[in-house]
Order: C-alpha cells, then sequence, then structure tokens
C-alpha cells in the first residue's frame, strides 16, 4: 500500500495548498476538538442516518442527509485551489468512513478562521473533501461529486 502522502498526491494533484481563499485565515495553532461531535458513533446510532451518503467510488457509508448544514449561509459552496481546479463540496457536521490525511493547515482555507485537513475515504482512498476545524466546532467540506445518496 502506498504510503498515505503519496496517495493524497495520487488522488488529488492539488495538495498541499488545497483551499484557496483571497486572503490567509490567521494562522492559529490545532486544538482539541472533541472528536465525538464530528465523527459518527455506530454505537450512537440514530435513526437519521438510515438514509445515507455514500463514496461513489466503493460504497463506503460517509454521512446521512440529516447531517447536512449550513456553513457561511450555505449547505454548498464552489472553489477554486492554487493549481485553479474547482470543487463542488456540501458541509456536513458529522461523518463515518473518512479519514484525516494531512496535517492541519491554516494557509488557503476556504473558510476564515478554520484549519483545514484533507479526508479520504477510509475503505478506497478517495479524496472526499476536507475536514474544517475552528475555535469552536468543527465540520466536513465534502465533494459533491463523490457522493451517491442511498436509503
Amino acid at each position: 500500500m502506498q504510503p498515505c502522502t503519496d496517495r493524497i498526491r495520487t488522488c488529488c494533484p492539488a495538495v498541499p495548498g488545497e483551499p484557496r481563499r483571497s486572503r490567509e485565515a490567521p494562522a492559529q495553532p490545532p486544538r482539541e476538538i472533541d472528536e465525538e461531535s464530528c465523527r459518527y458513533d455506530e454505537e450512537g446510532k440514530d435513526s437519521s442516518w438510515e438514509e445515507t451518503i455514500l463514496c461513489r467510488q466503493c460504497m463506503q457509508v460517509i454521512s446521512s442527509p440529516a447531517e447536512r448544514i449550513e456553513v457561511q449561509g450555505s449547505h454548498s459552496h464552489t472553489f477554486s485551489n492554487p493549481q485553479g481546479f474547482l470543487f463542488q463540496i456540501g458541509c456536513f457536521r458529522r461523518v463515518q468512513g473518512c479519514v484525516d490525511a494531512s496535517p492541519p493547515e491554516s494557509q488557503w482555507s476556504w473558510f476564515y478562521g478554520y484549519v483545514w485537513q484533507v479526508v479520504l475515504c477510509s475503505a478506497c482512498a478517495t479524496h472526499m473533501g476536507w475536514r474544517y476545524t475552528g475555535p469552536q466546532d468543527c465540520f466536513y467540506g465534502l465533494i459533491l461529486d463523490r457522493l451517491m445518496q442511498a436509503s
């Protein structure tokens, strides 16, 4: 199996410096966020996860429609990274089936005040999007064309 950094370069060649914004977010040291607030807990499963959002590549469960949230006034956003690749992302409160694949980075954040990390599908290593961590919370910006909904 390839080292994680090699997989990231393979599935999303624009990393590092992935998200781009016209101004940089202030550098903030990454801080500990309660992982339970961001990650799905199988034991705490509720009925909102009966409909699921899957990785389009391998059908791994990634999230639920109930976990969709608005950030900066919208669920979906379109951004480009420094290399000019466009991404349409949707914002989600919690996910499962994704793993962090990069250290936290504040440069080029699409969401002011948040640091970001690349997240991959834990089953097939497809680049799914980014985890954003701010002073009070965290959320995921998932690439919408890499997801599909199933019930």
